[in-house]
């Protein structure tokens, strides 16, 4: 078995000192072919052991001007390859084979040959840079508006982050670097606000190792560089005259704190995470699942929250029926015999009631909503809820049959769901259920209930509920913001995603998440209020992980073991998905996320499959 590393590794020729007693760096192996011993000198992945002899052969590295000749003197051929090598910084790809003996050997593939700067000794350590294709001002256009930088196979997908990037004259050098996405061979460089320019010293480019698009500077020197960049001239994009929106308005943060407040004076103890949760997916606008053990509070705590908006009868529990198979079922349909329509629940009721009253505000909830199937019962409903609020509009029959229906007054053929309704569903997972599909995972945010202390249930004391202010569409929808064009992530926030899918594409490329989902999730994140003790902005991206793009995380174990990872000893491991959280500590703790890969990966042990 060999196990491959995309990337490149810089070596010289190791020293007799770091060998074992009767090792020679150079030497003529069984197969009479001179073989050599590297010592690394760069980093690498995290899997890989950069602090192992690589060893390389001979004739792989004839093409940089090294002949060997068999009829010679051993020692003449190990002095020959000894005298080429000792100056030299060998760029390499790494590889480990596993012999039959239970050995394993660490393999160099050479690319390129390089001359080693005086200043790069025998214990320097080396650093990468992005030497781009652009220049100045061009460059760093590029990298404001985040355009691919290009090909480059000199960088591949499994090499550290660069310090830097530094523009096609090796005049300036571009800062500091958030993160590098590669997809479909093509690189991102996503760089931490703001962007930040420098001057590349012309002493720094002479003692910089050079290969195609990389730069391996002495990590001392790379030190200096940075501070240099962090000093440097900010680099802004003109101005689009965009004005920046702080959520959390005092009404909204009042409404919140009665909320909490409300929630237990009525006897349930919910984490203000939870609470605060709810909230802001509802203010997204999109359907809202709360999941969970049975009587954790689900429906109750979506009751509560229509309680605490004043909304009285326009609030909808409407309890899924197994047997519900088409949207009939839900909505109703025509009696074409007798040319009446007939409404098979309440719902359609209350949605034109919503529409005759778009100043007024309205909840409905489907109430152990995986009964059913929702992809059939629920099928128009999830095109209807993608659609732009303008344009949502609900079909209960033939438009062009209107005419002829006798209750067409009471019931038109098409009924406007507004912006003033709001979408929740609770589901439970078990024998009973049907699991969801990614078209409505799309359009979902799943929020998973976290059950709390039994001890701190016992101490909850009757206290008066505070006042309730009924809330209008109005005010509701003042509270929201939605961005009209472009994202409103940070950088570094956006190269995590560019990864996270990334890993995704390695598995299978039609998974992960498109532009709808992280869309949605930038809204969940502007339109979160900033509280003391209530969710930070890393816990809130943390939650829109777990909800917006871990459930999708459903199959066999062939298919989502490489991302999720296994469980050693309690804990993950081999899971490419906690990589990339790894390597985005400035992002989030991701603690959620993590503990939700924990238990798929539990799953995939147990019965090979995740839910």
């Amino acid at each position: 078995m060999t196990k491959k590393w995309e990337c490149l590794l810089a070596g010289r020729l190791a020293l007799k000192e770091e060998l074992l007693e009767g090792q020679e760096p150079v030497f003529i192996n069984n197969n009479d072919a001179v073989q050599f011993l590297l010592k690394v000198q760069s980093y690498g992945p995290e899997d890989c052991p950069t602090d192992e002899l690589f060893t390389c052969w001979g004739n792989k590295i004839e093409r940089f001007g090294f002949e060997d000749d068999s009829r010679l003197y051993e020692p003449v051929r190990t002095d020959k390859l000894v005298k080429l090598l000792q100056d030299k910084i060998i760029l390499f790809k790494p590889s480990a084979s596993h012999s039959g003996d239970g050995r394993i050997h660490y393999i160099a593939e050479p690319k390129a040959l390089l001359d080693r700067p005086a200043e790069v000794d025998s214990q320097t350590k080396l650093l990468p840079l992005l030497l781009a294709g652009f220049e100045g001002d061009a460059l760093s256009e590029a990298l404001l508006e985040r355009k691919t930088l290009g090909r480059f196979q000199s960088y591949p997908r499994e090499m550290p982050q660069p310090i830097a990037v530094v523009d096609s004259c090796l005049a300036q050098v571009y800062g500091p670097v958030a993160g590098l996405v590669s997809r479909r061979d093509e690189l991102t460089a996503i760089i931490q606000e703001p962007l930040r320019k420098a001057p590349f010293p012309s002493q720094f480019a002479q003692t910089a190792l050079i290969y195609e698009n990389l730069i391996l500077l002495a990590e001392n020197v790379a030190q200096k560089l940075e501070k240099e960049l962090k000093e440097g001239q900010e680099v802004t994009a003109p101005d689009s005259g965009q004005i920046v929106h702080e959520a959390g308005s005092p009404v909204e943060v009042r409404f919140l704190e009665d909320f909490h407040a409300f929630t237990r004076s009525a006897g349930f103890l919910y984490s203000k995470e939870d609470m605060e949760n709810l909230h802001l997916a509802f203010k997204c606008g999109s359907l809202v699942l709360l999941a969970g053990m049975t009587g954790i509070g689900k429906s109750q705590l979506v009751r509560l929250y229509g309680k605490m908006l004043g909304l009285g009868e326009r609030f909808l529990m409407l309890p899924v029926s197994p047997t519900w198979h088409e949207d009939a079922d839900l909505i109703g349909y025509l009696d074409t015999l007798n040319m009446l329509y007939r409404p098979s629940t309440e719902l359609v009721d209350l949605l034109l009631a919503a529409q005759a009253n778009p100043e007024a505000l309205y909840l409905i909830c489907f109430d152990e909503m995986n009964l059913a199937r929702p992809e059939h019962y629920f099928a128009q409903f999830l095109s209807v809820l993608e659609a732009p609020a303008e344009e949502r509009y609900l079909t209960l029959y033939n438009p062009k049959l209107q005419s002829r229906v006798y209750n067409s007054g009471l019931y038109p053929a098409k009924v406007r769901i507004g912006d003033n309704v709001l979408f929740a569903g609770t589901i439970n997972v078990d024998e009973s259920t049907y699991a969801f599909s990614d078209k409505l995972l799309d359009r979902a945010n799943v929020i998973s209930l976290q059950l709390d202390s039994f001890t701190e249930l016992a101490r909850l004391v009757p206290c008066q509920a505070p006042r309730i202010y009924p809330v209008s569409a109005g005010s509701y929808n003042g509270w929201r913001y939605s961005a009209c064009s472009g994202l409103s992530l940070r950088d570094s926030e956006l190269a995590f995603f560019e990864e996270l899918q990334a890993a995704f594409e390695e598995v299978d490329l039609q998974r992960g998440f498109g532009y709808r989902v992280l869309r949605q999730i930038d809204c969940y994140l502007a339109n979160l209020p900033q509280m003391k003790d209530w969710l930070t902005r890393g816990e809130a991206l943390d939650l829109q992980v777990e909800q917006r793009i871990l459930p999708k995380l459903r199959g066999p174990k062939e298919q989502w073991e490489a991302l999720i990872g296994r469980l050693k000893g309690g804990e993950l491991a081999d899971s490419l998905l906690e990589k990339v959280f790894n390597q985005y500590p400035m992002v989030s703790d991701f603690s959620r996320s993590r503990s939700a890969l924990k238990r798929k990966a539990k799953e995939l042990g147990w019965y090979g499959y995740a839910s």
